[in-house]
C-alpha cells in the first residue's frame, strides 16, 4: 500500500496527467492508489496501474468525473493548441477543445486563454466557459458563437458562460450583411451569461427559446457596438423567453459604414418572439445605456408583457426624440425613470385593449396643466355642445389635442381628469355640464343660477384609456337664448394627471 506521506504525490501526479500526454500517467508504478479507488467507488483493494490508467482516461468513469470537475480543459494546450495571435485559423482547435470538454461531463469547463483568435465558422459552447480574456475575430455571414444545445426542446441548466469578445471583421462600408449573428444562445435556464463585447453583425446578441424556455437567467452585458439589431429576444411557437435579468450594458451606434438615420430595420432591443403566452414576458433590464444618434427608427420594439426597463440612459444628440414601440401583444410593460426618458416618444400598436401596453414613470410626469378657455364660447339654447375654445397648444405631456373638436387623446393608462365650468350671469333656466371620456359619461353637474350668481359646476373622473379614446367637456343651457361661457380667467378650466397603468 502507498504510505500516507506519499499519497499526495501519487494523487497530484494523476491530476497533472490531465494536462500532459496520457502515456505519462502513473507510468511504471506498481503501487495501489487508495485515493483513486475511493473516487472510483471501488472497494479498497489491489488496483493495477493499468486499471487506474483506464479509469482516468475514460471520461465516463467516476474517477475521471471527479478529477475533471476541478480541472478545466485549456484550448491553448496540446492537443488543441488554438493560436492566440489571430494569425492561424483557430476554428477547428476550438471546436475540438469544446467537444473534449463536453465529453468530460456536465460539470466540466473550457478555458480559452487571453488572446485573439481567428475563426471562420461557428463555435458552439455547450459546456461551462471561461473566455473573458479572449477576442474572436470572425469573417463570414453566419453565426460566430452559439451557446447551449441547438437541438429543439433541449435545455441547458445552471451553467456559467463567460464569453469572449466577438467582432465581425468582414463588415464593409455599405451597411450590414443581413444574416450574420455575433452570439446566439439557445434554451438556457438558470444560467449565468457574461457578454463583454459584440461588434458589426446584422444581429448582435440573439436569445432564443427553441421549442423550450430561455428563462431565469442572469445576463451581464458589456457593449453591443455597431450591430444592426443589437439585442434580440425570440422564440418558436413552442418556446418562450421569460424571467431573464439583464445587468448594465451599452448599446452604441454611429453614422459610419453605411448606417443611416431612422433605419426601420435597425433596433437596440427587439423583443418580438410570439407564442401562446403572447411574447416575451417579465424580463428586466437594469441600467441599460441606449445612446448615439437615431440609427434605429425605434430604439426599442417590444411585443410582450410585464417587461421592464429600469433607470435606463436614453441618450440622443441635441435631445432629439427617441422612439419606443409597443407591439399589439404588449401589456403592462414598464419604463421606470432614467436619464433622457422625458425625450422618449411611445407608439402603441394596440389602441383597443383594456389594459395599458406600458406604464411610464419619468421625472417630468405626464399631465395636462390647468387650461382655461381663450374666449367666451357661445352655447345655443337647449343644444348639448362640445367646448372647443381651449388654447391651440395646451401645456401637456403624454397626450394630444384636437383644436377643432376640443378633444384630448391621452396615452394608454389611467388618468384623473378635472373640469370646471361657469356660464355668464343669467338667472333663467338651468345649466348642465358633462365630462365625457372614452364615449361615456365620467361625471356631470347641474345648477340653477340666479340673476346675481353664476354658479360653478365641478366634475372629476378617472378612466383607463386605450390610446385611441378621447376626453372632452360638453355643456348645455336652457336660458331661452344663446348664452356665452364665462370669460373671466379660470372660470372654465380642464386638467388631467397620469396615474399609471
Amino acid at each position: 500500500m502507498v504510505q500516507p506521506s506519499n499519497r499526495r504525490l501519487v494523487t497530484e501526479a494523476a491530476l497533472a496527467a490531465f494536462q500532459a500526454p496520457q502515456d505519462a500517467l502513473i507510468a511504471n508504478h506498481e503501487t495501489r492508489v487508495d485515493d483513486l479507488e475511493t473516487l472510483a467507488g471501488i472497494a479498497p483493494g489491489d488496483v493495477s496501474d493499468a486499471t487506474v490508467r483506464a479509469l482516468i482516461t475514460n471520461p465516463s468513469s467516476n474517477t475521471a468525473q471527479a478529477l475533471y470537475s476541478g480541472i478545466p480543459v485549456s484550448a491553448g494546450n496540446a492537443p488543441y493548441s488554438a493560436d492566440p495571435t489571430g494569425v492561424v485559423d483557430a476554428t477547428s482547435a476550438l471546436i475540438a477543445a469544446e467537444a473534449a470538454t463536453v465529453a468530460r461531463g456536465s460539470n466540466a469547463r473550457l478555458y480559452i486563454p487571453a488572446g485573439t483568435y481567428k475563426i471562420s465558422g461557428e463555435i458552439n459552447f455547450r459546456c461551462g466557459l471561461d473566455a473573458e480574456g479572449a477576442t474572436f475575430n470572425y469573417a463570414g455571414t453566419g453565426t460566430a458563437v452559439s451557446v447551449g444545445s441547438k437541438t429543439a426542446g433541449s435545455v441547458t441548466f445552471r451553467r456559467t458562460f463567460n464569453l469572449p469578445r466577438v467582432i465581425n471583421t468582414s463588415r464593409g462600408t455599405t451597411g450590414w450583411d443581413g444574416t450574420s449573428i455575433g452570439v446566439k444562445a439557445y434554451n438556457l435556464n438558470d444560467c449565468t451569461l457574461t457578454v463583454p463585447f459584440i461588434q458589426d453583425f446584422e444581429y448582435g446578441l440573439v436569445l432564443m427559446g427553441n421549442d423550450a424556455g430561455f428563462a431565469y437567467n442572469k445576463i451581464t452585458l458589456g457593449t453591443l457596438w455597431e450591430n444592426h439589431k443589437q439585442q434580440v429576444l425570440d422564440c418558436t411557437n413552442l418556446g418562450y423567453i421569460n424571467e431573464n435579468k439583464f445587468f448594465g450594458g451599452r448599446w452604441q451606434r454611429s453614422l459610419t459604414k453605411g448606417a443611416v438615420v431612422d433605419d426601420v430595420n435597425a433596433a437596440e432591443i427587439l423583443a418580438l418572439g410570439q407564442n401562446s403566452e403572447g411574447g416575451p414576458n417579465n424580463n428586466v433590464w437594469y441600467s441599460p445605456c441606449l445612446e448615439g444618434p437615431n440609427v434605429a427608427y425605434y430604439r426599442t420594439y417590444i411585443n410582450g408583457s410585464h417587461n421592464s426597463i429600469i433607470h435606463g440612459r436614453w441618450e440622443s444628440p441635441n435631445n432629439a426624440a427617441i422612439r419606443v414601440r409597443w407591439g399589439a401583444a404588449s401589456v403592462s410593460n414598464v419604463l421606470f425613470y432614467g436619464y433622457g426618458l422625458v425625450n422618449v416618444v411611445e407608439t402603441f400598436d394596440n389602441t383597443t385593449g383594456t389594459i395599458s401596453p406600458s406604464i411610464r414613470y419619468d421625472s417630468a410626469g405626464l399631465y395636462l396643466n390647468p387650461t382655461t378657455t381663450t374666449a367666451g364660447q357661445v352655447i345655443p339654447n337647449n343644444v348639448t355642445t362640445d367646448i372647443n375654445t381651449w388654447p391651440a397648444s395646451p401645456t401637456m405631456r403624454g397626450m394630444t389635442y384636437n383644436s377643432t373638436t376640443g378633444e384630448f387623446t391621452p396615452r394608454p393608462g389611467r388618468w384623473r381628469i378635472y373640469a370646471k365650468v361657469q356660464f355668464a350671469i343669467n338667472g333663467t333656466g338651468r345649466r348642465q355640464a358633462y365630462l365625457i371620456g372614452g364615449g361615456t359619461n365620467l361625471d356631470d353637474a347641474e345648477i340653477q343660477p340666479s340673476a346675481t350668481n353664476r354658479g360653478t359646476m365641478h366634475m372629476t373622473g378617472i378612466r383607463r384609456f386605450n390610446g385611441s379614446e378621447t376626453f372632452k367637456v360638453q355643456v348645455s343651457q336652457t336660458s331661452g337664448a344663446d348664452l356665452a361661457l364665462e370669460t373671466s380667467s379660470g372660470r372654465v378650466r380642464i386638467s388631467a394627471d397620469y396615474l399609471g397603468g
